[in-house]
């Protein structure tokens, strides 16, 4: 067996061809050898710290706001770059092992003064916040999770055109946000016209059709349009939305003709991934009444796929919370002012110092409700072009000038009423209180007072005002505002403010001495 060995060696070296080097042609040095795999590095932090490094990782273009008991939290670079900005306290948190320990920054505020400091990030500063709250966790959980008593997840993203019932809120003017979806959409495009040359020439055309919904998330109204390229400026002049989204798909197109037109009023635009179209029909779940298919109809495919853009935008937004809208509406037979009309009219902003002060909303805007304030800006902006509804207008104006006794009574019991829209609202989203149940029975009675006053009205020109209050049914409500007083104890409310007044005063002076000693 050796033998056979041994001459298949001399066989293989026979076929391999003899090679001469010297010696300065030989490699030298080291081997090379594989790199390490590196090790991860990163510090053991608490459950809190980590939860929040997640979160932001998870959100990463937003402010992240933990709950930690009777405050909220910014950690890491979130608390070094807003901290100062916010005109708080950032301090050096010592976490980590003992042998190694690792110092984390963080910054927080009580509670109860969340809406400051999202005016300040939201409204101000313009950026997206996420609001991770604090949920206590059952038997279960805290098995699972090694004896963990609170779990912190985010429930909400804020964004300027996503408010609710934020107290830093105009309640004189409507809060919009906006979806807009080319019928030419870049990503779509260039999947179906491929190399064609003609494509970004065809995207640049002014006659474009955009379909165009937007929301306002306080009242629940919903609306689609559907424009032009060029008409776009004017549109967003009228109904001056707070945020824009578009689709995902614009990001690789940066030289559409669309950004020359958002550029010019410096709007804030944000991208959506739309992950999946939605019909019409799908949007019933969010909606307080069902759509009927020949209402449906109505609507062009450019409005559906910017409506289904929008309410996945703010289903993502919301993070699963229930959200009422009403039906969408197409605004229809509305005068379509221009830009340029609106700016020199200054309907709502003056020409030299472009603020709303001295403009023609300014000096006419005398309204009992905040409702009617928002409705009054909604007509000035887009006038309508019935008839029918012009000279119901006309009519009801000319028999509140004959009837100053009534116009005076009619003004008191506005005055009782409250913002009726959004405290609905409030509720659709779970967020209501008994003080927004007391004002809500508050507005129902004082609504069947004034159906009362306007049915008392008999002067020959009392016709208009008999239509108007037939249309209004308060059966149903009325039998909720007697349920509303049955059950809430006003007097217990009271004192439960007084209570939290004082908690909030408690936490306010151990926020200040926890300030004083980290400058110690």
């Amino acid at each position: 067996m050796f033998h056979t060995i041994r001459c298949a060696r001399s066989k293989l070296n026979a076929n391999i061809p003899r090679q001469n080097y010297h010696d300065d042609e030989l490699p030298q040095g080291l081997i090379p050898l594989d790199p390490l795999p590196i090790e991860n590095t990163e510090p053991t932090l608490p459950t809190v710290l980590l939860q929040a490094r997640n979160n932001i990782r998870k959100f990463e273009n937003c402010v992240l706001l933990t709950r930690v008991g009777g405050f909220y939290e910014l950690y890491f670079e979130h608390a070094d770059e807003f901290g100062p900005l916010l005109n708080l306290k950032v301090a050096q948190r010592k976490t980590g092992k003992k042998d190694s320990p690792v110092y984390v920054s963080m910054a927080g505020f009580p509670f109860f003064q969340l809406d400051r400091y999202l005016k300040i990030l939201v409204q101000d500063l313009h950026r997206y916040v996420a609001i991770a709250e604090e949920f206590k966790n059952d038997a279960v959980a805290q098995s699972k999770s090694g004896g963990l008593l609170n779990d912190r997840k985010v429930t909400r993203v804020i964004t300027p055109g996503t408010l609710i019932d934020e107290s830093f809120m105009d309640p004189f003017t409507n809060n919009y946000v906006l979806a807009v979806h080319a019928a030419d959409n870049p990503q779509t495009d260039m999947e179906t016209l491929g190399t064609d040359e003609s494509a970004p020439v065809r995207l640049q055309q002014p006659s474009m059709t955009l379909g165009l919904a937007w929301m306002d998330l306080s009242t629940g109204h919903f609306f689609t349009q559907t424009t032009t390229l060029s008409s776009l400026p004017s549109f967003l002049a009228r109904i001056g939305p707070r945020e824009i989204v578009l689709d995902e798909g614009f990001k690789g197109d940066e030289d559409h003709a669309i950004f020359n037109v958002l550029a010019e009023d410096q709007h804030i635009v944000t991208y959506a991934l739309a992950t999946e179209f939605k019909p019409m029909k799908d949007w019933s779940p969010m909606l307080e009444s069902p759509i009927f298919p020949s209402k449906a109809e109505e609507f062009t495919d450019e409005e559906v796929a910017a409506g289904s853009i929008l309410i996945q935008y703010v289903e993502e937004k919301l993070q699963g919370s229930n959200m009422k809208l009403q039906p969408p509406s197409r605004q229809l037979d509305m005068m379509g002012i221009d830009k340029n009309t609106m700016r020199a009219l200054e309907i709502k902003k003056t020409m030299r110092d472009d603020q709303f002060t001295g403009s023609l909303l300014h000096t006419i805007r005398r309204m009992t409700t905040k409702g009617g304030a928002r409705l009054l800006e909604t007509w000035l902006s887009s006038p309508s072009t019935s008839l029918d509804i012009i000279n119901s207008r006309l009519d009801l104006v000319s028999h509140m000038l004959e009837n100053a006794d009534l116009r005076e009574r009619i003004c008191i019991l506005l005055g009782r009423s409250h913002d009726s829209h959004r405290l609905l609202q409030k509720f659709a989203f779970g967020r209501g209180d008994p003080d927004d149940l007391l004002a809500l029975s508050a507005t129902i009675q004082a609504t069947q007072d004034l159906v009362t006053t306007l049915l008392s009205s008999t002067t020959p020109s009392s016709a208009c005002i008999h239509a108007l209050a037939t249309r209004i049914d308060l059966e149903g409500p009325l039998a909720l505002a007697s349920r509303i007083q049955e059950a809430i104890d006003e007097e217990g409310v009271s004192q439960k403010h007084l209570i939290e007044t004082a908690e909030e005063e408690e936490i306010r002076a151990l926020a200040n001495a926890v300030a004083v000693d980290i400058q110690q």
